[in-house]
């Protein structure tokens, strides 16, 4: 029991040691080298250059950075990525959000190696974040990532939630239908063979039969021939007509 009571306490003490440091970046001036202020204003500035876009520059905007990113090498090419990422992110969600409102309250959490920093950004149809994620390098800082992601209501996100649970299950019942249906072929697979078995052997039997009929075609043929050289021999030996003398049959001996 007192070995249950420790660990509850020593997991209470990592939350609350965790919820603490969250608590200490919001209110720091200076994280990890960077100052508090100069990430605001930065997302800020970030967030108005996108609204002031329209689809069409967007567009040119994300074929220019994607071309940066393909001819360029090193940090150029890492920041160009960063950003054309950013903007393929805000072309799907700047259909969505309407007229720009204002902002929300800044939000700094730490993971790991990672710091996250999300500002809120309040629009007339749908809101959204803007979200800076940092990755932490000794006492330093460097950004990583940039990108937008629109918030859900409850119901929204349970109806996308069910919606992708009976695609999950359709998938599935889909599937066992195709198996079932395999297997039940499966059950048609010896008459199919047996029936081409049949056919073989008949094609046999008949070619069978043709050869033994040219056989005795050729059996016939040849016995006319030797019948008409013997009655021309006997002929020619005995002087007499071959019209008087019949062969009734030949005995051959091999």
């Amino acid at each position: 029991m007192k070995k249950k009571i420790t660990l509850f306490a020593v997991l209470m003490v990592l939350l609350l040691s965790l919820v603490a440091c969250g608590n200490d970046l919001n209110q720091q001036k200076e994280i990890y080298g960077v100052e508090k202020t100069a990430i605001a204003s930065d997302m800020e500035n970030m967030a108005n250059v996108l609204i002031s876009m329209d689809q069409e520059t967007i567009a040119q905007n994300e074929e220019k950075f994607k071309t940066t990113v393909e001819t360029s090498e090193g940090s150029q090419k890492e920041q160009a990525e960063i950003i054309y990422s950013l903007l393929q992110n805000w072309s799907t969600a700047a259909g969505q959000v309407g007229e720009f409102e204002g902002y929300g309250q800044m939000d700094i959490v730490k993971a790991g190696k990672t710091v996250t920093v999300t500002l809120p950004l309040y629009f007339s149809d749908r809101n959204a974040n803007l979200v800076y994620v940092y990755k932490i390098i000794g006492s330093h800082m460097t950004e990583s990532a940039i990108n937008v992601s629109l918030v859900y209501s409850m119901g929204e996100t349970m109806s996308r939630a069910g919606l992708n649970v009976v695609m999950g299950m359709g998938t599935v019942f889909l599937v066992l239908i195709l198996i079932s249906l395999v297997i039940w072929i499966f059950k048609f697979i010896p008459d199919i063979q047996k029936a081409l078995s049949g056919e073989k052997k008949q094609q046999k039997a008949a070619s069978t039969v043709q050869d033994s009929a040219a056989t005795v075609v050729e059996e016939v043929t040849d016995d006319t021939e030797l019948i008409a050289v013997i009655a021309a021999a006997i002929a020619a030996s005995t002087g007499a007509s071959t019209d008087d003398f019949v062969v009734r049959s030949i005995k051959r001996r091999y």
